[in-house]
């Protein structure tokens, strides 16, 4: 009601209060209220300030709630500052060791997309690369991810490091593996 009221003109006092509910409120009860702070600030005060309140809720809401959170703050940081303001918040939320495993891989793939998108080839492998040692048991997606910068670089060469089968010549492809070809030879 006090938003409603007042509006932007005592910036101060709903910090104040915004602040107060915060320290008080359940995690499963804290999204909603992190949502409206930043929200406020993005209308009426700084952005800033909006990223800020952002950046404290992907730490203060439910483990379940962290991955949206971060691509809402992503988002919102890519809408206000640019894509390149992005960059830090992607490899932020690669550290989040509370993220579960699957939404680690969405991030660094889109992270990864991202610099793709940007001409940073080299950067972007180095994301999915980092991804890969983190998760190991999704090399299937990471060769797949790996082959696809290959193809965007066209004749610039990247070298991997994640042993994927698709660096492997086919002149040593163990028989039985490769094409036909290499089974009549025997």
């Amino acid at each position: 009601k006090f938003i409603q009221r007042y509006g932007g003109k005592k910036l101060e006092r709903v910090r104040e209060l915004f602040e107060q509910c915060l320290a008080h409120v359940p995690d499963k009860f804290a999204k909603p209220l992190y949502l409206k702070y930043a929200q406020f600030e993005e209308d009426h005060g700084l952005a800033r300030h909006a990223m800020a309140v952002y950046e404290r809720a992907t730490q203060a809401v439910r483990h379940q709630e962290r991955y949206s959170m971060w691509q809402l703050y992503i988002k919102r940081a890519a809408h206000i500052f640019g894509v390149t303001y992005t960059r830090d918040l992607f490899a932020k939320a690669l550290e989040d060791d509370r993220l579960a495993d699957k939404h680690v891989r969405q991030i660094a793939l889109q992270f990864a997309s991202l610099e793709t998108k940007l001409g940073e080839i080299d950067r972007a492998r180095d994301v999915t690369e980092n991804a890969a040692a983190c998760l190991a048991d999704h090399a299937a997606l990471v060769a797949e991810r790996i082959e696809t910068l290959r193809c965007e670089a066209g004749e610039r060469r990247i070298d991997s490091n994640v042993p994927t089968g698709a660096d492997t010549p086919e002149d040593e492809v163990p028989i039985g593996e490769g094409d036909e070809t290499a089974r009549d030879e025997t």
